[in-house]
């Protein structure tokens, strides 16, 4: 009995032996990565820039989604002429894993103006290109409701957006570049409101809310949703496999830019005077052909002179 016990108590002290220098090269690893422990884990960042020439209207609605997610970069305007793919070398160098650029086609002002919104995950894709209307900024707005600044926010999501695979995919990149990361440095330990996003006629209907908690008088507290702003539908035109480019995934056959719209309506009326030409040399001919030929018959009434 006294060997066995001397065996175990050899192979325990052997044990702790390891156990404490397991421990302490642990204790140093711990101490060298208490670091990078203490970061967050989730550390997407999102750039947000537009293109130059965009209206003032436009650009709060930019400053608003800036005010929104504490996550994001900032960069100048960009020219058009450089083209989407220096959006990636930008995002690289800022550290940012996905990108949301603003870009206005049209003339300014005009019947042709539209703003078109791209999302596009940095640098190997996939691109969403949205087509931009209704769109309202806090300023305009004036709702009562507020968040505080940096506070994180839900994202509410419509269950249409389960039953296609190319909405699947705008939910999940959604999800991804405007959910705040936990632990961001510039972002607040709260969650105060929250980001509606629903689907009716094939559009996205963007909403942001207050999470307001009031009392009902029964000590009882009452969860409502007030209005913030920014407000906007989104509709997507084109997803790319690449980032601002590459292998079309999905595209919508029913998009209509405000450029086409014109130029059908123009068709339309050309076809309409096309029509009435047509209409009236029909009348003409059928006049011609309903005039009745003579006949040896005629001859016996016609009176000489």
């Amino acid at each position: 009995v006294s060997n066995m016990s001397k065996r175990k108590l050899k192979v325990a002290e052997e044990l702790s032996k390891r156990k404490r220098g397991i421990s302490g090269e642990d204790d140093s690893v711990s101490a060298k990565g208490s670091s990078s422990s203490s970061a967050p884990v989730n550390s997407t960042k999102i750039l947000i820039m537009s293109m130059r020439g965009i209206t003032s209207r436009e650009r709060h609605l930019m400053s608003d989604f800036r005010v929104l997610l504490p996550h994001c970069k900032k960069e100048a305007k960009l020219d058009p002429k450089q083209g989407l793919i220096v959006l990636n070398e930008i995002a690289e160098l800022r550290g940012c894993s996905y990108c949301m650029y603003f870009e206005s086609r049209g003339k300014p002002g005009g019947s042709t103006e539209e703003l078109y919104m791209w999302l596009a995950g940095t640098p190997n894709g996939p691109s969403v290109r949205f087509h931009v209307s209704n769109l309202h900024t806090m300023d305009e707005l004036k709702m009562t409701g507020n968040c505080l600044r940096g506070a994180r926010a839900f994202l509410s999501f419509d269950p249409a957006f389960g039953k296609a695979p190319h909405t699947r995919l705008i939910q999940e990149m959604l999800s991804q570049a405007l959910g705040v990361p936990k632990g961001c440095l510039k972002s607040k330990p709260f969650v105060d409101h929250t980001i509606s996003f629903h689907i009716l006629d094939g559009k996205i209907w963007v909403r942001v809310y207050q999470i307001a908690i009031t009392d009902d008088g029964k000590n009882d507290p009452v969860v409502q949703l007030v209005e913030m702003g920014p407000r906007m539908v989104l509709e997507p035109v084109r997803i790319h496999g690449g980032s601002f480019g590459g292998p079309v995934l999905y595209e919508n056959g029913d998009f209509l830019s405000a450029h086409q719209k014109i130029l059908d309506k123009k068709d339309d009326a050309a076809s309409e005077y096309l029509n009435k030409i047509k209409d009236h040399r029909r009348q003409e001919q059928k006049r011609k052909d309903m005039v009745v030929p003579e006949t040896s018959l005629d001859l016996l009434f016609k009176t000489r002179k």
